[in-house]
């Protein structure tokens, strides 16, 4: 990237759900990733949008293939569903869930049933409310 604290900084406001799926890719590997090289990676294939225009666009870190970005950390095969109506879904063998949580008008992606939420202190997770999941599967 030509900006790299730009980047960085845009990563900060927008790369909660790239940062849950990288999480869900070392769970399944076993060991930690470079996350930025892998949010490059994903840009250059198309599955992250990324304005090189404009570093402050909020469309910026949208997953626009979710399930292939994951399969390009793993080198595995994914399915993924959205779930509105069973927020207390326990997942399957080979299932990985990214909670969406709400507040005020905003929102944070989250893995807090595994542990893991890429901000310090999510007033989204903290005060807000589970809104959807993005279910993973392994196919």
């Amino acid at each position: 990237m030509k900006y790299d604290q730009s980047f960085c900084e845009a990563i900060g406001k927008w790369g909660c759900y790239a940062l849950c799926i990288i999480n869900i890719a070392e769970q399944i590997l076993g060991y930690k990733l470079d996350k930025l090289k892998a949010i490059e990676e994903g840009i250059e294939r198309g599955y992250i949008s990324w304005n090189e225009n404009n570093y402050a666009d909020p469309k910026n870190f949208d997953i626009d293939q979710p399930a292939l970005f994951l399969g390009m950390l793993t080198g595995l095969k994914f399915s993924i569903r959205k779930e509105f109506n069973d927020i207390l879904y326990k997942p399957k063998k080979g299932e990985y869930i990214v909670e969406r949580w709400e507040r005020n008008g905003y929102g944070h992606f989250a893995r807090t049933r595994d542990g893991y939420n890429s901000l310090q202190d999510s007033k989204c997770v903290t005060l807000g409310k589970l809104a959807s999941l993005r279910i993973f599967k392994e196919i």
